[in-house]
């Protein structure tokens, strides 16, 4: 006969360790994942554009400007919500001498800040010359930011993020103390 380990109520370990992953840890800890691979892009994305580590400077062209206003809509139930678009088609030349073509989404205020064919000072990360950042922030631009619904949905996923996974470590944590 074999020897069977029991917890303190008589119940053996095996059904005990199977109680203790139950699908609400599981679901909570692949939306934790999820969102947290979803919100820490985001925060990288800032993060480069506050930080200009690894970047390399330039002058793009404007080769044209375009503009929505109702692009992403969202369907409510009394009222509809949307954010405008605001995008530049730039023409500029990397640190390797390759002419890129690329398509920026900018801020209200930077869109009526420039014309068609001015000369737009941008900064691109030299591991890849398609992710470009507008230089000459203002203080106007990172207000805008905040009137866009994304900016909204990408705060709300960050905290819901950090939300699951305070959840998950607290649970973790009081069935590591109970057991």
């Amino acid at each position: 006969m074999g020897i069977v380990s029991t917890c303190g109520n008589g119940k053996n370990y095996a059904s005990k360790y199977k109680k203790a992953i139950s699908f609400s840890t599981v679901f909570v800890t692949i939306v934790f994942v999820g969102l947290s691979l979803f919100s820490f892009t985001f925060l990288l994305n800032g993060f480069h554009k506050i930080v200009p580590i690894g970047q390399v400077e330039t002058e793009a062209v404007i080769a044209s400007k375009h503009s929505e206003r109702e692009w992403q809509v969202y369907h409510f139930r009394f009222d509809t919500v949307t954010d405008p678009l605001f995008q530049f088609e730039l023409n500029y030349t990397d640190q390797d001498g390759v002419s890129r073509r690329v398509i920026k989404e900018v801020t209200h205020h930077t869109f009526h800040q420039y014309d068609a064919f001015d000369s737009l000072p941008i900064s691109y990360r030299s591991s890849n010359p398609f992710d470009i950042f507008v230089r000459g922030t203002t203080l106007t631009d990172v207000l805008d930011i905040f009137f866009y619904r994304k900016f909204f949905l990408f705060s709300f996923m960050f905290c819901v993020a950090v939300l699951f996974g305070v959840i998950s470590i607290r649970r973790l944590y009081k069935k590591r103390r109970k057991g």
